[in-house]
């Protein structure tokens, strides 16, 4: 016996949506900050993209304050739950530039570049798949 399609339909716990979370880039600007790429997507029965750029943090303070880990923390903080996490690793022609900034980093090293993050959580009637907002400007 076939299902009805509304008996196909998952509950409204047993729905989600999705959120993608990319560095696209970092890259060192003539005044010593660097500048971010960030690119935010998320995925439900809509697919609401936004790109994060021109976000500029300082080079020191990288390891604790900066664009991608602030973006991590308001999801995280918005009720997204981090399903997987995924970084590229530094090679020959990247290590020197970002030696520089970051003594700690070399080749085969994680790279604080480029990084992919996936995260999701149960739908909510009424909520917009890209609410609350993820802001990394520096205010």
């Amino acid at each position: 016996m076939a299902m009805e399609p509304s008996e196909m339909e998952p509950s409204a716990m047993e729905r989600w949506e999705l959120c993608e979370l990319y560095l696209r880039n970092r890259k060192r600007k003539e005044d010593g900050g660097l500048y971010y790429d960030l690119v935010i997507s998320y995925i439900g029965r809509e697919v609401v993209s936004e790109r994060l750029t021109g976000v500029t943090g300082d080079a020191q303070a990288w390891p604790s304050q900066n664009p991608w880990r602030m973006a991590l923390g308001q999801l995280a903080a918005g009720g997204w739950e981090l399903v997987s996490i995924q970084h590229s690793v530094v090679n020959d022609d990247q290590a020197g530039e970002l030696r520089s900034g970051l003594p700690y980093i070399e080749r085969d090293h994680l790279s604080p570049v480029n990084a992919l993050a996936y995260f999701k959580r149960r739908t909510q009637a009424g909520r917009a798949v890209n609410e609350p907002r993820v802001s990394v400007r520096a205010g």
